[in-house]
């Protein structure tokens, strides 16, 4: 690039002189010789200078420019230096964060843990409390419905049995009965007075009734074995609503001692 520079100046220099030269008279041929070498030898000096003086501008041009280099090779140095540092402390600052999270997450999943731990505990006791009443009320249900179930057998056993006329109306009844003339009649009246019975649902009265007209009147009465029928049915109906009224107040109380199980834990 610097050859490039020095050559482009002479010859600049020298087409210049050349175009003067050329406008001038011409000398005698001894003189234009002279003229001719001294004025290459003043061409010569003049390029001699300028190639010097373009070596200098060169050497000064890469003086400034090693100068630049070394100027620019300092501040990235030093920026580096920078960058470095500032790289490590971030590191040293994101390796103590890391640090504190591990041991604030190893602190908090042991406090859950305990927690957790405590908890299932008191779940486990709870659940064990709620068993045993759950046990015991059961056990209570168990006994309550025995007993009304053999309440209740024992009252339909009693009322479906025949046996004498024990009530004073069913006696009154049959004895009135007497003062008709006829069978016919009789069964007719004590027909009346049994339906009167499982119209005001005393349905055992009914059936004394009932069954009296069967074993001394008319074993073959068709009425008589319906409102026997009936009574039974009836009275079979109460049996089973009694029974289920024993059992299902016996579960409210299982339920109350769940509800207040489940009022406890929240």
């Amino acid at each position: 690039m610097r050859n490039s520079i020095i050559f482009i100046i002479i010859m600049c220099f020298v087409l210049s002189v050349g175009f003067i030269g050329c406008r001038q008279k011409a000398p005698e041929p001894q003189e234009a010789a002279e003229e001719s070498k001294g004025l290459g030898e003043q061409i010569k000096s003049e390029a001699q200078e300028k190639i010097e003086e373009a070596k200098e501008v060169g050497k000064e041009m890469k003086a400034a420019a090693e100068e630049k280099m070394e100027a620019a090779k300092e501040v990235v140095t030093e920026k580096a230096a920078e960058v470095k540092e500032v790289v490590k402390e971030k590191a040293a600052d994101v390796k103590e964060k890391m640090e504190e999270a591990k041991e604030y997450g190893a602190e908090k999943a042991s406090e859950l843990k305990e927690a957790a731990k405590e908890k299932a505990a008191d779940v486990k006791e709870k659940m064990g409390e709620a068993a045993e009443a759950v046990k015991e009320k059961a056990s209570e249900v168990k006994e309550t419905v025995t007993e009304k179930a053999s309440d209740v057998k024992e009252g339909v056993e009693k009322k479906l049995k025949w046996s004498e006329p024990e009530t004073t109306d069913v006696q009154g009844i049959i004895e009135k009965s007497k003062e008709h003339a006829t069978v016919e009649e009789q069964v007719k009246y004590l027909i009346g007075r049994a339906n009167d019975f499982m119209n005001t649902e005393k349905f055992d009265l009914a059936i004394q009734t009932a069954q009296y007209i069967l074993q001394n009147l008319d074993p073959n009465s068709l009425e008589a074995n319906e409102i026997i029928e009936r009574a039974k049915a009836a009275l079979k109906s109460a049996a089973e609503g009694a029974a289920k009224g024993a059992a299902e107040g016996a579960m409210e109380g299982v339920k109350e001692k769940i509800g207040d199980f489940g009022q406890f834990e929240k």
